[in-house]
């Protein structure tokens, strides 16, 4: 029974993270100095779902994370989610292909899942002709934030993964489940 509670409680507790990160994302990151390291919340949990979740409960929870994201932001409605969604679809391709499995594949994986945040709302913003000066801000911005997503991409995927452990697998099971990716000898 608490395990069946602990599983059902699971995307609630991964979208109270989220609420929580955006919270702290617009409070501090909101001045000029800081502004150039202001992580997007949505990457993190876009390619944790991508690398850990089935299709369809990926999908799912990636846009209520990109729904969220987007309820706090300006940008137009339906750009975040795309965004999102599109990290979350090539992200999966990559890890269905090459397997992302060691420390450093994943942060490459959460750097250049930055990148294509980043071009895909470009991208949407060009399709909607709801750009002014967005190109110069995403191009001068691409750097510092994609170096910020690749600083916390451990500890952010530590922590989910922490998360995970606690609410969707059985501690009695003796046997780890195959879609289970092992970093350097740890879970994750």
């Amino acid at each position: 029974m608490k395990l069946r509670l602990l599983r059902f409680l699971n995307p609630f507790v991964f979208l109270g993270i989220l609420a929580l990160m955006l919270g702290l994302q617009s409070h501090f990151f909101e001045t000029i100095p800081f502004n150039y390291f202001q992580p997007e919340c949505v990457i993190f949990f876009a390619v944790w779902f991508a690398l850990k979740r089935e299709l369809l409960e990926g999908g799912i929870l990636t846009l209520f994370a990109a729904y969220i994201t987007e309820l706090q932001s300006a940008a137009p409605k339906g750009v975040l989610m795309a965004a999102a969604l599109a990290v979350f679809m090539v992200l999966r391709f990559v890890n269905n292909a090459v397997q992302l499995t060691t420390k450093t594949q994943l942060v490459v994986g959460v750097a250049l899942s930055a990148v294509l945040y980043r071009i895909s709302i470009l991208i949407g913003l060009t399709y909607l002709n709801a750009f002014d000066n967005d190109i110069w801000t995403t191009i001068r911005l691409l750097g510092p934030t994609t170096l910020t997503h690749t600083a916390l991409a451990l500890p952010f995927l530590t922590l989910f993964q922490r998360v995970d452990q606690g609410t969707l697998k059985d501690p009695r099971a003796a046997v780890r489940m195959e879609s289970d990716y092992y970093i350097d000898e740890e879970l994750i």
